[in-house]
């Protein structure tokens, strides 16, 4: 599955803006236009921690106001539906998720945060009987709803998920009693191996993302392309042989020497609390195999030094190697998709080089094998293409007191519309390429 849509709501400069996304979406307008934000929310809503917002994040002080960040999904696969169960059923061709922070600072990512007033009272039946008549009188009031006919619970829940999946415009927050949380009780989500994240910020350092560690970049690319599984299991068994031999060295020095020790201590111990005694005896050896890691360096002509150590411009060359790799190792799991968010991708780079870096991001997010989905903010014309302007957002932000962000973006039919007088449909195409945006 596929962004296709995300809306923001009350998130620092994003008061409530809706944003259609691609398999390249560029961001661009001024500094401070909200275009990093946009890429912001879309991790918290993925990766973010509970608790990692606070108040200061709300929209101009609107501390009152739940923080939302909605994102619906289109292209499910077989593998999509199967691991997303109820909420994607079958006549259903998009997926909807919210994740919200409340005003008391708890989070929630849930598949049915928000629902259709009317089916309120179905969902919440307690038996099949009330959930069929209600469904039936629904019907027969509101013909204008187009709902089909079913005759058992399971039929009646899966036509109401299906109208709203496709209705989400008409949709208001649902019931608490009538919400779930997505992740459930031990936030083990059920997009995972679905869909992966991965946001590449402006001030990211390579050295933090070529740590072997199961959120950087490196780390990532390790656990798709390295099986650890083998070494682990020979490296326990080292680790338990030595922490039995420790112990057997131990028992062998320390024995007799404890011995005696236990057998003086207990002359003076039974003496005044009788048919009670006490041993001295060497403590268990507590030895943990530790994980296999991996470690980068960067072998500068014939010398080794630390990623940390190389210039600004080399860090982030580094950062794009691993990004590419990363891409083109394979997704989340057989069946997902990576998006790959960054934050201005010309940094530090020579314009050949993000020229270069450019047509690569294309090319994977143009690869269906791949399964990649690209987003980026940037300032540089070499991120953008004339033949792509659909897939361009630009972010401005009024002058007024409580400012407000605007994304325009037009489509290939609404800019073929506007090209008057020109009949010929190849000559449509060839005004289009040049278009700028």
């Amino acid at each position: 599955m596929k962004i296709q849509s995300v809306r923001i709501k009350n998130f620092r400069a994003l008061k409530d803006v809706m944003i259609p996304f691609d398999s390249v979406t560029t961001f661009i307008g001024p500094n401070g236009a909200g275009k990093s934000t946009v890429l912001r929310a879309l991790d918290w809503f993925f990766n973010g921690k509970v608790g990692s917002l606070t108040e200061k994040d709300c929209s101009f002080g609107a501390t009152d106001e739940e923080i939302e960040v909605q994102v619906t999904f289109a292209e499910l696969t077989e593998n999509d539906r199967e691991a997303l169960g109820k909420y994607v059923p079958e006549g259903v061709a998009t997926f909807t998720a919210w994740k919200r922070r409340s005003p008391d600072g708890s989070d929630v990512l849930s598949a049915n945060a928000k629902g259709f007033p009317d089916f309120n009272a179905i969902k919440a039946a307690s038996s099949a009987a009330s959930k069929k008549e209600l469904y039936s009188k629904l019907r027969a009031d509101s013909p204008a709803l187009g709902l089909p006919s079913a005759t058992t619970a399971a039929a009646i829940e899966q036509a109401m998920t299906t109208w709203e999946s496709s209705n989400t415009d008409q949709l208001v927050d649902a019931p608490e009693a009538l919400q779930t949380n997505f992740f459930g009780f031990n936030s083990g989500g059920k997009m995972s191996g679905l869909f992966d994240f991965v946001l590449v910020t402006a001030d990211l350092r390579a050295s933090e993302e070529s740590i072997d560690g199961k959120s950087s970049i490196i780390g990532r690319i390790l656990e798709r392309s390295v099986d650890r599984a083998a070494a682990d299991e020979e490296i326990a068994k080292i680790v338990e042989e030595s922490r039995a031999k420790q112990q057997k060295v131990y028992k062998e020095k320390f024995k007799e020497q404890l011995d005696t020790i236990t057998t003086q201590l207990n002359e003076v111990v039974t003496s005044y609390s009788p048919g009670r005694a006490v041993t001295v005896s060497p403590a268990e050896v507590e030895l943990k195999a530790p994980r296999t890691s991996f470690e980068v360096a960067v072998l500068d002509g014939t010398t080794e030094t630390a990623v940390e150590r190389q210039g600004h411009g080399f860090q982030r060359t580094i950062l794009i190697s691993a990004l590419q790799l990363l891409a083109q190792s394979g997704s989340a799991s057989a069946e997902g998709v990576i998006c790959l968010a960054i934050e201005e991708p010309e940094l530090f780079q020579h314009p050949i080089q993000a020229q270069a870096f450019a047509k690569v991001l294309r090319s994977l997010a143009e690869d269906d094998s791949k399964r990649i989905q690209v987003t980026y903010a940037t300032h540089s014309p070499y991120f953008l293409e004339a033949r792509h302007f659909d897939q361009v957002r630009r972010l401005t932000r009024s002058s007024d007191a409580t400012p407000v962000v605007t994304v325009h973006f037009a489509t290939v039919a609404e800019v073929k519309a506007k090209l008057n007088g020109v009949q010929d449909a190849e000559k449509v195409d060839s005004q289009l390429d040049g278009i700028v945006v």
